[in-house]
């Protein structure tokens, strides 16, 4: 939506009503003037940063949390190469975490002339203009069952970090 006076005016409205409450406002730098500025909001975020982007974040404001708002858009076979953001989060103190868009499909059920079952999406109710293909895009299928989209999620955030052991070679008697 951008950054502006508006924003400012509801940061300290929100500091004065409530000083303990982080903000958030997703574009981090004020980008809207001749040169970025930090931001007054409490948490570092953007959407679709980079994994160099997210360590240049953590490494230029020491004081602020880091969580990239979206990162990744689960639509077809667009969720990969997540490990090498969670590498970035997981090496970092302050990096928070990061959001994945869609969660769940926004289908609808519809059935055909014929009674079958079909999720129902982007012009499928005569709906032109719109955007047909960005309705079934998220990680969970309209009747809630996982995509294989999610095994990629589970994988790179999962808690359990192994890391190759070191041997040495030790002189047996």
């Amino acid at each position: 939506t951008g950054l502006g006076e508006n924003h400012y005016a509801m940061e300290t409205m929100i500091r004065e009503r409530d000083p303990s409450r982080p903000i958030h406002y997703e574009d981090h730098l004020d980008r809207n003037g001749p040169e970025r500025k930090p931001s007054r909001f409490d948490i570092i975020s953007d959407m679709y940063a980079s994994p160099e982007d997210m360590k240049e974040y953590h490494e230029d404001d020491p004081a602020r949390p880091v969580i990239i708002c979206e990162y990744v858009h689960a639509m077809g076979n667009s969720v990969g190469g997540l490990q090498d953001y969670w590498d970035v989060i997981y090496a970092h103190p302050r990096m928070q975490g990061a959001f994945v868009w869609d969660w769940v499909d926004q289908g609808l059920a519809k059935y055909t002339e014929s009674g079958e079952k079909y999720w129902a999406y982007g012009g499928d109710f005569g709906d032109y203009p719109n955007d047909g293909s960005f309705c079934l895009n998220g990680l969970v299928y309209p009747n809630r069952r996982t995509s294989s989209a999610i095994q990629e999620i589970k994988k790179s955030t999962s808690t359990s970090i192994l890391k190759r052991p070191t041997f040495r070679m030790v002189k047996s008697m």
